[in-house]
């Protein structure tokens, strides 16, 4: 999945950079085949290439050799909704059939069985890059036919990559 994911991703592109599999991913692709690709930390680590696998969109790894440190709010504002941003790569508790994401509570939202992270940045890392990718492992509960809650939509999502398979919009949208 990682190795899928990371060829999807071109040398110079700009990406805002999720944790998890989508760190490990973007992380791959500066080491093989894309040097020139720009990693976006929400936490202000602007072109970060961190010597090690970061732990976190907070670890101290991503500030050595980055391009830029700012806060979150100059992240958000002057790159990811002024259109800077090419490629925002998402995972999530929930994906629908619409690759909606849900990163906020199973079930109700009023009486939750369980209460997850938040969106953090994930609902507009969703809207403003010009193409989302989204890593999965495909399982009932990650890929139910509705998400519990949209924490993000899936309008910009242009695949969605699994263990099983890579899912892409049909030409209807």
């Amino acid at each position: 999945m990682t190795a899928v994911a990371s060829r999807e991703l071109r040398d110079g592109e700009v990406v805002f950079v999720g944790i998890g599999l989508p760190n490990l991913a973007c992380n791959l692709a500066l080491r093989t085949h894309a040097p020139s690709l720009v990693l976006i930390y929400e936490s202000g680590a602007v072109g970060a290439v961190p010597e090690r696998l970061p732990v976190s969109i907070g670890d101290p790894a991503l500030v050595t050799g980055s391009l830029m440190v700012c806060g979150m709010a100059d992240v958000f504002q002057l790159f990811l909704q002024n259109g800077r941003i090419e490629v925002g790569f998402l995972g999530g508790a929930q994906v629908d059939r619409y690759a909606n994401i849900n990163t906020t509570v199973i079930g109700s939202y009023a009486k939750p069985k369980v209460r997850l992270p938040g969106s953090g940045g994930a609902a507009e890392i969703a809207i403003h890059p010009h193409r989302i990718l989204i890593v999965s492992k495909i399982s009932p509960r990650t890929f139910p036919e509705r998400v519990d809650f949209v924490t993000s939509p899936g309008q910009r999502v242009a695949k969605v990559i699994t263990d099983q398979g890579v899912f892409e919009r049909d030409a209807s949208g």
